[in-house]
């Protein structure tokens, strides 16, 4: 009986210590995917050479007159669009539109306005891949804040053009950053600038932040990228337009002589 009993203890502690090790094999695994950013498509300079000397890029540039100008001055300022430009003239759809498991679990995961997803589908005058970032910088702010998976950047387009948000020749309307998001429940407050300790306390509450970009580093007209955490190295930035400037931190002063017009988001 005790040799038995023995037997079933002993098989006992090794299906716990399986157990537990099954389960930190998720924590970890969890804790790497939510930690890592996808850094595949950031540009060193011998990544950026590669491409602009690549055979495909040669390819659309021979036959440019078969892709919109905008599109290709777009590919020029950011080479990481190159797939999605090689496959515009012939595709031009989108692909079925969803989270990925990894999005799923950042905590504000970064979405790309070209991602094939949702990046051809029509947005104004060309697609959201070209003239999406307002659209696309509220998904990421409403997913965050919100957890609501609807609200990706193809469905939050469609309403900016059906609600009359977007403004032929100019872009997404700024009123689209206020009341999109008090339509998902979220709390939008408007500022022309804020202080460097303004941000980071607003930060520190758990806000986001939208801010409408001039000219310079993000764009050479306007654009729109989201801010959501600091740390001594600078303040961290979801770029829709680039994984490259998503995967740096930008200190203040480049930040603020380049905002027109800042939103702080909270849930």
């Amino acid at each position: 009986m005790r040799k038995r009993k023995r037997k079933q203890q002993k098989k006992n502690k090794r299906k716990e210590i399986i157990w537990y090790s099954v389960f930190l094999i998720v924590i970890l695994t969890g804790i790497f995917i939510i930690s890592e950013r996808d850094d595949s498509l950031v540009l060193t300079e011998t990544k950026r050479n590669q491409i602009i000397n690549s055979n495909e890029w040669k390819e659309i540039f021979e036959h440019s007159d078969v892709y919109l100008s905008v599109l290709l001055e777009d590919l020029k300022r950011n080479p990481e669009m190159l797939d999605f430009v090689k496959k515009y003239p012939g595709e031009q759809t989108a692909q079925e539109a969803g989270l990925t498991f990894r999005e799923k679990l950042k905590k504000y995961p970064l979405f790309i306005q070209w991602d094939e997803r949702w990046g051809y589908r029509s947005y104004g005058q060309s697609n959201i891949g070209i003239s999406g970032c307002g659209p696309t910088c509220m998904a990421m702010v409403i997913y965050s804040l919100t957890r609501n998976s609807d609200a990706l950047p193809d469905i939050l387009a469609q309403e900016a053009m059906t609600g009359g948000y977007y403004i032929m020749g100019t872009g997404t309307a700024w009123s689209f950053m206020n009341e999109c998001a008090s339509a998902y429940g979220v709390i939008a407050s408007q500022f022309a600038s804020l202080e460097q300790w303004e941000l980071k306390e607003r930060l520190e509450d758990g806000n986001m932040i939208i801010c409408a970009m001039g000219p310079g580093d993000f764009s050479a007209q306007g654009h729109f990228i989201v801010i959501y955490d600091y740390t001594s190295d600078g303040f961290c930035v979801n770029d829709p337009f680039s994984y490259t400037n998503s995967s740096k931190k930008w200190d203040y002063a480049t930040l603020s002589s380049q905002w027109q017009q800042i939103w702080v988001y909270a849930a």
